[in-house]
């Protein structure tokens, strides 16, 4: 059994951060995509902790903060394999865009 935390971006309300894109609110969608996708790692056997900020205040990127230190607490009692963080975005490019970084203590691992 593996452990994922499944983070999704922006917050429900507050910052104005979260995009729109095509008439689709993307704070919904990833809200619902995320926890389509822990459910699904759940009924496969895997740990999965899903992870909302949904209230932010006015300053920018501060869902991001918040999720990154739910995160890190959460690693400090669980193994965590993966950390993934759901958006739906409008760069211009197509399909999925993807960014993959070790968690600190696996870089610290490979570096000693």
């Amino acid at each position: 059994m593996s452990n994922f935390i499944i983070a999704v971006g922006h917050t429900a309300s507050g910052n104005v951060g979260c995009g729109v894109v095509d008439k689709l609110d993307e704070s919904n969608c990833v809200r619902e995509i995320g926890a389509l996708v822990a459910e699904y790692l759940k009924e496969k056997g895997h740990g999965a902790n899903l992870l909302r900020v949904d209230q932010s205040n006015s300053y920018n990127c501060e869902d991001c903060f918040e999720r990154a230190n739910e995160a890190n607490e959460i690693t400090k009692t669980t193994d965590v394999e993966l950390y993934i963080e759901i958006h739906i975005n409008s760069g211009g490019g197509t399909g999925p865009e993807v960014w993959c970084d070790l968690f600190l203590s696996e870089k610290l691992r490979l570096i000693s």
